[in-house]
């Protein structure tokens, strides 16, 4: 037994000492583990719960694609609109014989519009192009991990 009214750690016994740190550990049967078909538990509850909040694979799936869509028309339309409009036309700098400018008027066709495309404008393209097949290819990898 303790000595408690000194504080002098001497007069414990040096077996005492080692016995108390020393320290168990209890390891789980591998075959037994509840979880032991999962080898990684956070990824495992990220995924339920991506799952939960995204309302289902299929609701996963199309939101995956049509981000897809979304970033392809961003990126086409803002092409368009800085090279497929008439601005002087639009603005009235040039004059009209007509007195009403219609959209017809202002609206370049599309082989007309690629015709006006500057190098910085097709760098801008080659780069949004190799940055969605990226985003494609991380989306098909996504897909292919929602297996559960």
């Amino acid at each position: 037994m303790h000595n408690y009214s000194t504080l002098n750690n001497e007069t414990q016994d040096p077996e005492e000492k080692d016995e108390e740190r020393a320290v168990t550990y209890q390891h789980a049967d591998v075959n037994r583990a509840r979880w032991g078909q999962i080898y990684d538990l956070d990824s495992f509850f990220c995924r339920i719960y991506q799952y939960h909040q995204r309302h289902g694979f299929f609701c996963m799936f199309t939101q995956e694609a049509l981000e897809m869509i979304q970033f392809v028309f961003i990126v086409f339309l803002t092409a368009y609109v800085f090279h497929g409009i008439d601005y002087p036309i639009l603005f009235k700098d040039v004059p009209l014989n007509a007195t009403k400018v219609t959209l017809h008027d202002v609206v370049l066709p599309v082989g007309q519009c690629v015709s006006n495309f500057t190098a910085l404008t097709w760098i801008a393209l080659i780069i949004a192009t190799l940055f969605w097949i990226l985003k494609l290819i991380k989306g098909v990898s996504r897909i292919r991990s929602w297996t559960i």
